[in-house]
């Protein structure tokens, strides 16, 4: 037991050591349904039967070409690393990068199963919400409960369609 939960009566775990947003959210929620949505199945991949919340092959192979397309400036910061090879190396600015930017384009339309682009979207809305900031921009009453509910959203089809990634990350980031 931690020497504070037992010299303060206050204190409380769950409150004491907040999960920074960044580490849950990306490093959490976000590599956890590109894990989870990429990974391969070897039997799947045998009979060409693609569960509806894996992403088939052929469309792998357009995420895979797509990556060989993009190019930043020097100012962007790190060059895109694909998110089918390294996503075991993302640092937290390439999870940022790839949900601001680079998943546009890679996850665009007819590539994702529509379970899954569902799920992104609401991913993407919460992420824009927390994570872009603006110069100037003011972070409002709306803006704050349309993130939350993205979230919420994105949780209940979780819970519905992967209840194995019911995890730690994603209870706190919809309850806090």
């Amino acid at each position: 037991m931690s020497p504070f939960i037992r010299k303060l009566p206050y204190a409380d775990y769950n409150n004491l050591w907040i999960v920074p947003i960044g580490h849950n959210l990306l490093f959490g929620v976000v590599a956890s349904f590109v894990g989870h949505v990429l990974r391969q199945e070897k039997k799947q991949r045998m009979l060409n039967d693609y569960a509806a919340d894996i992403v088939p092959h052929q469309r792998r192979t357009v995420i895979d070409e797509r990556g060989r397309h993009l190019f930043v400036t020097s100012e962007f910061g790190r060059k895109y690393k694909s998110v089918l090879q390294y996503r075991g190396s993302y640092t937290m600015e390439d999870w940022l990068h790839f949900v601001l930017v680079f998943s546009s384009y890679l996850f665009g339309p007819g590539i994702l199963p529509p379970l899954l682009e569902e799920m992104w979207d609401y991913l993407v809305t919460a992420i824009n919400h927390y994570f872009h900031a603006v110069a100037g921009a003011t972070y409002t009453n709306d803006g704050s409960e349309q993130a939350a509910a993205a979230l919420l959203e994105y949780a209940k089809l979780v819970e519905k369609h992967m209840p194995q990634k019911c995890t730690y990350n994603l209870h706190v980031a919809v309850c806090r």
